[in-house]
C-alpha cells in the first residue's frame, strides 16, 4: 500500500509529470523477473535466511531513498529494488512455506500467508499510509520513514530469530529422509522465527 498509494503522489509532488509516473512505477518488473530466475541460486548460495533477509533489505533501501528526499533521479533509480524485494521475500516466503509444510497442510499454509499479506497486511497498510499522507501533506517524504522503521525492525527480528534446526535423518535409497509418525518421508528440518515454529516438511 505504501508503494502504490504514496509513491505516485510523492513523485508528482517532486515534479514528475503524470505521464512518466506509470513508467517509473514499472521499473521493478525487470529486476523482479531476473530475481525470480536467480531464486534457486540464491537459496543455494545464501540459504533461506539470507535470501529472505535480502528481500527485506531491498524493500528497506527503497524506502530510505524516498524518506531522505534525495534527488528525484536517485529516488527513481531505487525503484528496481521493489522487484528484488518482491521476488526474494514475498515469493521466497511462499517457497519456504511450501517446503516446510506437510503435504496435507501446504494449501492451508499458503492460504494463511495470503490472508496475512494480501488481506490483513494490505488493509492495515492502506489505512496507515492514508493517515500518514493526510498528516504529512507538506512533507510527503516523512511518510516513508514508517516503512523504513518497520522493515528495519523486521530485519533485526528475522535475522536474530530465524532458526533452521536439522534433526536426525536416515539415509534410504540414496536420499536423506526422516520418518514421520504417520510413515511419511520428511525433510527433518524445523524452522523457527522467534516464537513461531513450523514443523518439518515431508518428502
Amino acid at each position: 500500500p505504501f508503494v502504490y498509494q504514496a509513491i505516485p503522489t510523492y513523485l508528482e509532488a517532486r515534479g514528475m509529470t503524470r505521464g512518466w509516473i506509470p513508467l517509473a512505477m514499472s521499473l521493478g518488473q525487470g529486476p523482479e523477473m531476473a530475481s525470480l530466475a536467480l531464486l534457486p541460486w540464491l537459496f543455494k548460495r545464501l540459504g533461506s535466511r539470507g535470501t529472505l533477509a535480502l528481500g527485506i533489505v531491498a524493500m528497506a533501501a527503497r524506502f530510505v531513498l524516498l524518506a531522505f528526499e534525495l534527488p528525484l533521479a536517485v529516488a527513481v533509480a531505487g525503484m528496481p529494488l521493489h522487484g528484488v524485494g518482491i521476488a526474494c521475500f514475498i515469493v521466497g516466503c511462499q517457497i519456504e512455506i511450501d517446503g516446510r509444510s506437510p503435504s496435507r497442510r501446504r494449501a492451508s499454509a499458503q492460504a494463511l500467508l495470503t490472508v496475512m499479506s494480501s488481506g490483513v497486511g494490505c488493509a492495515l497498510g492502506s489505512l496507515l499510509a492514508g493517515e500518514l499522507m493526510t498528516y504529512c501533506t507538506g512533507a510527503l517524504n516523512l511518510v516513508f520513514v514508517v516503512p523504513c522503521v518497520l522493515n528495519a525492525a523486521l530485519l533485526i527480528y528475522f535475522c536474530t530469530g530465524f532458526r533452521s534446526n536439522p534433526t536426525i535423518v536416515v539415509r534410504a535409497g540414496g536420499f536423506h529422509a526422516a520418518r514421520g509418525l504417520e510413515g511419511e518421508a520428511t525433510r527433518g528440518i524445523a524452522t523457527r522465527v522467534g516464537i513461531l515454529v513450523t514443523e518439518s516438511a515431508d518428502g
